[in-house]
């Protein structure tokens, strides 16, 4: 009998580290599977769309994830934002750098068929 409850003390020693490591959640960017320095480089005036999830192998926390900051695709800039979970005792934090570029070329068009030409150190007329 005493082996046996030695055994079983020895199994609970192994299996509960690993539940536990098993339950600890972690927030990851679903658009951004590739992208180990965690920047998502998105075109201006595009929509952004703020998917990411929050899971452990036993559960999904997707739900309980508080969200800090939005991008707006109207202004060129990198924006942070913050993803906290709360779960037990531990604060689950992530962060993510979302930057907004245009690589669109300008189209430029000029009004009128006569040809200008501007000197240089010359007012334009």
């Amino acid at each position: 009998m005493r082996r046996l409850l030695e055994v079983l003390i020895i199994i609970l020693i192994i299996l509960i580290p690993i539940v536990i490591v098993l339950s600890i959640p972690s927030i990851s960017f679903k658009d951004n599977k590739d992208n180990n320095n965690k920047v998502t480089v998105i075109e201006y005036g595009s929509k952004f769309k703020n998917s990411y999830k929050a899971k452990s192998l036993l559960e999904d926390y997707t739900d309980k994830v508080v969200v800090k900051g939005n991008v707006d695709t109207t202004k060129i800039g990198k924006y942070e934002i913050n993803y906290e979970l709360k779960f037990g005792l531990f604060k689950i934090k992530n962060k993510r750098i979302v930057e907004v570029v245009d690589r669109k070329k300008p189209v430029i068009n000029l009004k009128g068929d006569i040809e200008k030409k501007v000197c240089p150190n010359k007012k334009y007329e």
